[in-house]
């Protein structure tokens, strides 16, 4: 028998010791306990928590949550926090109403094992409660008028602190985790034993990929080595069989767990949850892209769910037109089922991504390993995966910037006529799709770091340039590239102008002024503590966890690497160019320079908040020019002592900043938390200075996989719409998508849902305002700056006698409120109106007649008198 050697049983105690390390952060994405209140509101709001953790009740230790008013009781459920809780304050609704709580309690997540149970009997009225009283085990309260801060006081008779459960900690989804890990480890074992018999194919595979490579490969272009040859084919595979298989990571099918109902269909993804807070994906863009497939006037550009018009062109969704050649990702709803060009639109974004991503960096390094890692980086990152599915195509968008970038500079410096004329048509292509994903909050810190680059690449290059051989050539694909995309933009403009002149002309976001400085730094520390963040646990300062969520900035430590004098080099202008573009990006971000200085540079239409996935990428290409660049010896001889040395440096500082940043944050993470985290830092940053490639990506990219890899789930089809009540409705009776509906529910995601069957809903999210078609419920002018925004539109029943009205309940919302019964809906084509969760008032019943013969599970649907 084989005695263990000592590198074996390293090995086991590395893998021990990493399978620990998982279990812990698995365990902490979740709270230890949560505050869960059953109760009903007769009204939609905000529910909102307060813990006072030792100084009071204060918005940095409280959590906010949506109440869905109806007949329905909802199950409210408050992350608690990790420490010692005095008291807790409850504000039912921020309005007048009547809320009933039925039960609430401290329980475990999961196992709902209860910690405290409460005493309704016992909770007492702190402001603007007009009556309270117990009947039958249920707490009815009431608010008074106008009421915009109700609370209630839980009695807390002694102080609660939550810790991990030892079932939490061993939870049959952690003994999974660990399952699979073990059988990934002893797989690939048997590979690296078993390898002499797949080696052989490998090999071939391997040859002819090095052949290819030597006929790609270019001095001072592109270094397409085999690595970068298996990634790109890697990329191609898993992007044809995801497709293939109908996958998508789309969180439309909360719509089965929060509606079920009028959708008929309880629908849980494959693997991971729904994200309530992606409702921009789910309520909005999914369900645009969906009723665009699925209208009686398919695909059509004109008067689509995202507004009148054209305004499909500016709404990033499929529609005939001729600008959609220039954007592959959408081609598959012209010739596919639905549920097959969803999934092909969906992967699309990831293929685009990460190759985009990787060949920029590959022109930047020209390392194919590195250029792997920070592709893989930025897609794993959390903020990349929380903005995801924003309907400003990010992920697209990102990834087209790359290409258009990396071929530019192809075709400055190109030999071969046939590659020239190809890369001037992929640039171009890109360049369009790049620019119709129309977001400039998003594309011009892009843009500026792309010039930075284009500006480096010129002065390196400068003497390849303007070298004559085929600099004609050169020249005519570079011209014909950009004066391609000059004129297909110009004959887009031409042809929508009115419908960009609309959006430009809105109230908001068109005459919106941002200035900078408004990102805190320690907002940028918290990032480096992601993994102790999730959709209903992060710091209440920082809105949601979207903008919560950042990158590891890695970045400024590269500069304390460069410590020894042998090691020094000069900076090149690439890190010049690379850094000039970083400091510019954070300055925006950090400093309050006012919009009238912003507006030079058109960054007063740049939100600083919305800078982090350009200087996310910048902070990638520092640090892979960094590992390209850093010289192997230098890196060797880094000795144990240097190595312990480096971790002191990184820790304590790390340490220091880290309690800063959550003293900053109201003690949002646990000490436990700020120790592992500076730890981990300080493994990053050694991994980084011995330029251990291998152990870098592994420290790196696995946590970030592990912990944001299932932000968007994965889910299969859409049975969750296709499947649902409305739509067999409308597949017997296709006059029920003729017309426009107007459909009354608690918010506006209700109406956006039910679009994404294929009827027109008036009442969704629209980007460009139904100005026409609302002014004759305007008729003297006096809503034109309330109606005159993006917004979601959101309808409100009025009796018969009273008359129409708008109101904004904030930047991008206005509440329409219209009778059901006012004869003007015929005139601008509404035939049907529909009612969600909660039948008409009865003082409407008399004036509407049912449509269907069988009613829907949780919708009333009339046609108009």
């Amino acid at each position: 028998m084989r005695v263990p050697t000592t590198r074996t049983w390293v090995t086991i105690a590395s893998f021990l010791v990493f399978i620990g390390t998982v279990n812990t952060l698995v365990v902490q994405r979740h709270p230890a306990a949560t505050l869960t209140i059953d109760m009903q509101s007769s009204v939609t709001s905000h529910a909102k928590v307060f813990f006072d953790t030792g100084e009071g009740f204060t918005e940095s230790d409280s959590v906010l949550h949506w109440v869905i008013g109806g007949r329905d009781s909802h199950r409210l459920v408050f992350p608690f926090p990790a420490r010692t809780v005095r008291n807790i304050r409850f504000d039912p609704i921020e309005t007048t109403g009547v809320v009933e709580v039925r039960s609430a309690v401290i329980e475990r997540p999961r196992s709902h094992e209860v910690i405290r149970k409460f005493d309704l009997a016992r909770i007492s009225p702190l402001n603007q409660v007009a009556s309270i009283s117990l009947q039958d085990g249920t707490l009815r309260v009431t608010t008074v008028g106008d009421a915009n801060d109700s609370q209630l006081l839980l009695p807390v008779e002694t102080p609660v602190t939550a810790y991990y459960s030892a079932a939490q900690l061993l939870s049959w989804k952690v003994l999974r985790l660990d399952a699979l890990w073990l059988l990934a480890a002893l797989g690939l074992g048997a590979a690296a034993r078993y390898r002499r018999g797949w080696g052989p194919f490998l090999g071939v595979i391997n040859q002819r990929f090095d052949a290819w490579s030597a006929q790609l490969r270019r001095p001072g272009i592109f270094q397409l080595d085999r690595i970068a040859l298996w990634y790109y084919t890697l990329c191609l595979i898993v992007f044809v069989a995801l497709s293939v298989a109908r996958l998508h990571s789309s969180s439309i099918s909360i719509a089965g767990a929060s509606y079920h109902g009028w959708t008929d269909v309880v629908h849980k993804p494959l693997l991971g949850t729904p994200k309530h807070v992606r409702s921009d994906e789910w309520g909005f863009h999914t369900p645009a892209i969906l009723n665009q497939a699925l209208r009686s006037n398919r695909l059509s550009v004109f008067d689509s769910s995202v507004g009148p018009g054209k305004a499909a062109l500016l709404g990033n969704i499929p529609c005939w037109h001729f600008t959609q050649l220039f954007r592959p990702q959408f081609w598959s709803f012209f010739c596919l089922p639905v549920d097959f060009a969803f999934s092909f639109y969906w992967q699309a974004k990831a293929l685009i991504l990460l190759t985009g991503v990787f060949t920029l960096l590959l022109l930047l390094t020209r390392s194919s390993a590195v250029s792997a890692i920070g592709a893989l980086w930025y897609f794993f990152s959390a903020y990349t995966q929380w903005a995801y599915s924003w309907a400003s195509l990010l992920p697209e968008m990102v990834g087209l910037f790359c290409w258009v970038i990396s071929l530019t500079c192809y075709l400055l410096l190109g030999r071969n006529k046939v590659r020239l004329l190809g890369a001037a048509v992929v640039c171009a292509a890109c360049a369009i799709n790049f620019a119709l994903c129309a977001y400039p909050p998003h594309q011009i810190p892009l843009i500026v770091f792309g010039v930075a680059i284009i500006l480096c690449w010129l002065w390196s290059h400068r003497s390849q340039i303007w070298r004559r051989e085929f600099l004609l050539a050169r020249f005519l694909a570079l011209a014909g590239c950009w004066g391609i995309v000059g004129l297909v933009m110009f004959w887009f403009y031409l042809d929508a102008k009115e419908t960009l002149v609309a959006a430009a002309g809105t109230v908001y976001p068109g005459h919106r002024l941002s200035s900078g400085g408004d990102v805190p730094v320690s907002q940028l520390l918290s990032h480096f503590l992601d993994f102790w963040k999730s959709e209903n646990s992060f710091p209440s300062s920082q809105g949601n966890i979207c903008e919560s969520s950042g990158y590891f900035w890695l970045a400024p430590l590269t500069l304390l690497m460069g410590w020894r004098p042998a090691a020094f080099r000069p900076p090149s202008a690439l890190q010049v160019c690379l850094w000039t573009s970083f400091l510019f990006l954070l300055c925006w971000m950090l400093i309050p320079i006012p919009a009238a200085i912003g507006r030079w540079m058109f960054f007063d239409m740049v939100p600083s908040y919305r800078c982090y996935h350009a200087l996310g990428l910048i902070n990638i290409a520092i640090v892979g020019v960094f590992l390209a660049e850093r010289p192997a010896e230098a890196a060797l001889r880094l000795s144990l002592r240097n190595c312990w040395g480096i971790c002191a440096v990184v820790v304590l500082p790390a340490l220091l900043l880290f309690s800063y940043m959550n003293g900053k944050l109201n003690y949002f993470f646990s000490i436990w938390a700020l120790g592992f985290a500076s730890i981990y830092l300080s493994l990053l940053v050694l991994s980084l200075a011995r330029r251990r490639l291998k152990i870098f990506a592994l420290i790196l990219l696995v946590p970030l996989v592990l912990a944001n890899g299932l932000i968007n789930p994965v889910d299969r089809g859409l049975d969750v719409i296709t499947s649902s009540s409305l739509f067999k409705a409308l597949q017997n009776d296709e006059s029920l998508r003729l017309g426009k509906w107007l459909i009354y529910a608690p918010w506006a995601d209700e109406p956006a849902v039910l679009s994404a069957t294929g009827i027109d809903v008036l009442d969704t999210l629209k980007i460009v305002p139904e100005r026409a078609r609302l002014a004759p419920f305007d008729p003297e002018n006096r809503y034109q700056e309330v109606i005159n925004r993006s917004c979601y539109l959101m309808a409100l029943p009025l009796g018969g006698e009273e008359a129409s009205s708008f109101q904004t309940a904030g930047p991008g919302n206005v509440l329409w409120k219209v009778s059901p019964a006012d004869l003007r809906l015929n005139r601008i084509g509404v035939r049907h109106v529909a009612f969600a969760y909660e039948p008409p008032p009865t003082r409407l019943s008399p004036l509407l007649a049912p449509r269907l013969e069988t009613a829907l599970p949780g919708l009333s649907v009339y046609r108009l008198p």
